[in-house]
């Protein structure tokens, strides 16, 4: 029961948050962004941002039963959804797998290297009790938020529009 419970809690909560998260973190690279724009995952079409999440969540967890390999590269092929929804929630499901796709293209492995300068800092803070890993993971978030922003800019522009720069 515990387990049904933490799934839908993820699933209805975590998925927007983690949403939230990136529409802060986008508007951080612009100026300085009110605390409460981590809930933004809950306003406009919410429903949408659970379900694209839920589908990315499901193809990453099918693509690690095939093979870890493979599903990882699916992971970092996927990586930049959550991004997408942060701008954009109103976009389609293929098109958020299509935009995240043209973004990673060639990427994947510097996405990975981005991930492993993170570990010994990880490593760190676990080490304090896990409270450093709650220095460590903001710092994480915004330089892959970078990154986002970078690739976001090699795609077309027209195809990946933002309205975060307005606000």
């Amino acid at each position: 029961m515990l387990a049904i419970n933490l799934a839908i809690n993820t699933i209805f909560i975590g998925f927007a948050i983690r949403v939230g998260e990136q529409y802060y973190f986008i508007k951080n690279h612009y100026g300085n962004p009110a605390l409460n724009e981590i809930f933004q995952g809950f306003k406009g079409n919410y429903l949408n941002v659970v379900k694209i999440m839920l589908i990315m969540e499901l193809k990453i967890m099918l693509w690690l039963l095939l093979l870890v390999v493979p599903g990882i590269i699916k992971a970092y092929e996927y990586s930049m959804i959550p991004c997408l929804l942060a701008e954009n929630p109103n976009i389609t499901t293929d098109e958020a797998f299509s935009l995240s796709k043209q973004m990673t293209t060639g990427q994947k492995m510097n996405l990975f290297v981005l991930d492993l300068s993170f570990l010994g800092w990880y490593f760190l803070g676990f080490l304090c009790f896990g409270i450093g890993a709650l220095f460590v993971k903001p710092y994480d978030v915004a330089a892959f938020t970078e990154v986002y922003l970078i690739l976001r800019d090699s795609v077309k522009k027209d195809e990946c529009t933002t309205d975060i720069q307005s606000d």
